[in-house]
């Protein structure tokens, strides 16, 4: 039992590793986003994904760990909770992945921050890009919602799209 008890550390240190790394890489997709560099931005999203079809393989290899140390956790690694797995595990075991459990947390918290703060960076980036679509089209406020551009909304201005539904 012993080798397995190394290798499933080990595995979690490695799920913490990409995890970092996707905080890092979550931070330079920031800079990219305010800087408008597309094509950086495109391979950012191919690390992106790259780095979550690595942390699912890793939790599927500790979960096979777990299971061959004939611990019944009935998850599968969409379904992985690391809390949940390391209160099935020996207690021994368990207080040494405690640390990294919390380095976990953090480092999803943090993902979880910078995630918001993109999107934030996103939307502010597409309300500029509209206020210059509007600025182009000659509407000098853009109306907002369902219905803002119907025909006989008081609007005169050209407008690029019109559908009636």
């Amino acid at each position: 039992m012993g080798m397995a008890d190394g290798s499933i550390e080990n595995l979690f240190q490695q799920y913490l590793t990409r995890y970092r790394r996707l905080a890092e890489v979550l931070k330079e997709e920031r800079e990219k986003i305010v800087d408008a560099d597309v094509a950086e931005l495109w391979r950012i999203n191919g690390e992106k994904q790259s780095l979550a079809g690595e942390i699912e393989e890793i939790r599927g290899r500790i979960l096979d760990t777990a299971t061959a140390m004939s611990i019944e956790h009935g998850m599968t690694p969409g379904s992985f909770q690391s809390s949940r797995l390391l209160s099935l595990l020996p207690k021994e075991q368990s207080r040494r992945l405690v640390d990294i459990q919390s380095s976990l947390l953090v480092s999803k918290n943090e993902i979880r921050s910078i995630c918001m703060e993109n999107n934030q960076y996103v939307e502010s980036k597409l309300g500029m890009i509209d206020e210059l679509i509007s600025i182009i089209t000659g509407r000098e406020h853009p109306r907002r919602g369902y219905g803002a551009s119907k025909t006989g909304s008081g609007s005169t201005a050209p407008m690029i799209l019109r559908r009636e539904v």
